[in-house]
């Protein structure tokens, strides 16, 4: 009798632990499925445990790793199921800790697949946990260009994602330099959005889609709410932007410098060709709420 009581134990324990295995495996699949169905040319997960590189997914086989400088580091948690259902209890995240910290992915070439020129549309998603935004701050999540690499003009920024301190909030804040036109130099311009996070040591998941040349065509998703926004900088223009062969980078730009970058941690980055499904953008932000004390 008493062996047949430790086979049930030890087989209520085997099935246990495969279930919470399969569990595992079913959080750890749920939101790289989610990001993978939508076909994005670049998909930075994050996940490694460390390194000096970190893969991006891409629906072409581009080799786009990015290549971590400076202090920034891999392997510190990213959103997990505790709070964030989509994730798994191992996820990581990228670690942005101060100035020159930064992934560096450098352009395939000439009309490369992270290029984007007038009639194009682009969807940049990311989850962000800063350490602070303090306010008019333009904080980079990821931007092409605007690096200061030798051999590029200092403000040839075909498009950035970042979050720009506004009334204690972080917005969204999307930004690009046109090219020069007849009759029209290059200027910057730059859109807002209406709805921001108080940054409060949790994971937020951030998004702005756009169509180049036709500037009533943005929004932003801010913890799965739409938002509209304002062009400030630059007003709206349907003039092209900039396009070259400069970096994309990940946590900061102008040359690392600690006014634009990111302090804290960023994880599931996605660049898309296309404007991903309004719904779809809204259900990346899962987040259980706890009780009010």
């Amino acid at each position: 009798m008493r062996c047949l009581v430790a086979v049930i134990v030890f087989t209520v324990v085997i099935c246990s632990a495969a279930a919470g295995d399969e569990e595992r495996v079913t959080r750890l699949k749920a939101y790289a499925e989610m990001i993978r169905e939508d076909g994005p040319i670049a998909h930075w997960h994050f996940s490694e445990s460390h390194g000096t590189e970190c893969v991006a997914n891409s629906i072409d086989g581009t080799n786009l790793v990015g290549h971590l400088e400076g202090n920034a580091t891999l392997g510190n948690a990213g959103p997990t199921p505790k709070e964030y259902p989509l994730f798994d209890d191992e996820n990581r995240s990228l670690t942005i800790s101060g100035a020159k910290n930064l992934v560096r992915v450098p352009d395939p070439g000439e009309n490369s697949v992270i290029d984007f020129a007038n009639g194009e549309t682009i969807t940049i998603e990311a989850w962000v946990n800063p350490s602070a935004v303090s306010n008019d701050q333009q904080a980079y999540i990821l931007g092409k260009g605007r690096t200061q690499n030798k051999g590029y003009a200092s403000d040839n920024q075909n498009y950035a994602l970042r979050l720009r301190g506004m009334n204690g909030t972080a917005r969204v804040s999307f930004l690009f330099r046109k090219a020069a036109t007849e009759g029209r130099p290059q200027a910057f311009h730059r859109w807002n959005s209406d709805v921001g996070f108080v940054v409060d040591g949790t994971w937020h998941h951030v998004a702005v889609v756009y169509e180049f040349g036709q500037p009533e065509k943005i929004r932003a998703y801010v913890d799965g709410q739409v938002s509209q926004g304002s062009w400030d900088m630059g007003g709206p223009t349907t003039d092209p932007p900039v396009v070259d062969n400069d970096d994309v980078w990940i946590g900061t730009s102008m040359g690392g410098n600690i006014g634009s970058t990111l302090v804290g941690r960023i994880d599931e980055v996605a660049i898309y060709r296309k404007a991903v499904d309004d719904q779809r953008l809204r259900d990346r932000y899962q987040a259980i709420t706890p009780d009010p004390v």
